[in-house]
């Protein structure tokens, strides 16, 4: 917001811009956000994925292009440690290639559903049933941690 000056000028106020109505979940933050949205769709689209065709298909996007290797290694590696992302095992015609597959855990599944709708969304359109449901889960989910 700014202020107007004490020289007599007018008040002009401005209006910070409004956030987007998605939710307010850590790994849709910060300077990694973007990154992290794209490795998510990409591996929500074509499943099981190498670090090395990851970093094609990120590069082909107009907003990420010349990411390096390095930056989506790096990437990956945190959210795995995160547990967003599991490393599986798939068979290979080549025996020689080391290169690990990765794919997305019902966490990451989760938290772009939960970042695509609002709560408010979510209860107009749920009916007795479904939040029953959801909500069942959701104290499920509580309570198995503690």
């Amino acid at each position: 917001m700014r202020f107007p000056a004490a020289s007599g000028e007018k008040a002009k106020f401005q209006v910070a811009p409004k956030k987007r109505k998605g939710s307010e979940l850590s790994v849709f933050k910060g300077r990694e956000a973007r990154l992290n949205r794209a490795i998510f769709e990409i591996l929500a689209t074509f499943s099981p994925q190498t670090k090395r065709e990851l970093q094609k298909k990120v590069s082909k996007r107009r907003d990420l292009r010349g990411t390096y290797y390095a930056s989506i290694s790096k990437r990956m590696n945190c959210l795995e440690t995160a547990g967003y992302v599991k490393e599986v095992k798939r068979e290979r015609i080549k025996v020689e290639s080391r290169a690990s597959d990765y794919e997305l855990r019902p966490k990451a599944h989760l938290a772009m559903t939960l970042d695509s709708i609002t709560a408010e969304n979510l209860l107009d359109v749920a009916t007795d049933n479904s939040a029953s449901i959801l909500l069942l889960a959701i104290v499920n989910a509580i309570m198995s941690d503690g």
